[in-house]
């Protein structure tokens, strides 16, 4: 019989409630007795194409509307297992009014903790005046373009912007990084736009053929993939 007919199920659990619409929430919850919700509602909301249906708020998640309406209901887990302490700073003090906490495992940890020495590809460019051993301790690094002239470029096939400048640069870092004995596979990089990925990735691997490494292992990604 239909899933009405079976009964109601006791509970409904949705994950990435913050990227759910909330019109396909009401499919499983309609036939359920009690529901939680998982999810996080300062991270990347649900991806709505419609400019007329995110004017009539289809962008507005479930999660969104039962923390405002029932704070009383939400509960937060304020210990995070992924990143340095720096890194959750920032997040932590402007989204989360710095409940946000580092468990001990990573709060101070760096690429110090998980470099292979005596595995770097090449030697180590100085050239940029930046200490490569420093760099395995530093939890963040901001490179500002600004003023450089490092213009972008668009992709007719699919609108995407491309920066050659910045990918070189980002490149670079990682054939650092390489030299000074981090894995391929501890290695990620994460730009907005499709175009930058192709274009990182191809640069990659071209300094890793003639480098003889591997570039697989390697991520390159978007911020929505």
């Amino acid at each position: 019989g239909s899933m009405r007919t079976m009964g109601l199920f006791d509970v409904c659990v949705i994950d990435e409630a913050g990227q759910s619409l909330e019109a396909a929430c009401w499919i499983a919850l309609s036939l359920s007795k009690r529901v939680v919700l998982a999810g996080d509602h300062h991270q990347l909301p649900p991806t709505v194409r419609s400019d007329v249906a995110t004017q009539r708020g289809l962008n507005v998640t479930l999660l969104d509307r039962v923390t405002l309406m029932y704070p009383q209901c939400t509960v937060m887990l304020n210990t995070q297992y992924r990143m340095n302490a720096a890194i959750m700073e920032f997040s932590s003090a402007n989204l989360y009014g710095g409940a946000l906490r580092a468990d001990q495992s990573v709060a101070s940890h760096t690429l110090a903790d998980i470099v292979d020495h005596g595995t770097g590809d090449g030697d180590v460019d100085d050239t940029d005046n930046v200490d490569s051993e420093a760099v395995l301790t530093w939890p963040l690094l901001f490179i500002d373009t600004a003023g450089c002239d490092y213009g972008e470029q668009r992709d007719d096939d699919d609108a995407s912007t491309a920066n050659v400048a910045e990918a070189e640069l980002a490149v670079a870092h990682v054939a650092r990084l390489r030299a000074l004995g981090v894995r391929a596979r501890d290695i990620g990089v994460i730009t907005p736009y499709a175009a930058q990925v192709r274009l990182i990735r191809e640069r990659v691997r071209a300094g890793a053929a003639a480098a003889s490494t591997a570039a697989a292992a390697i991520t390159t990604t978007t911020t929505t993939a």
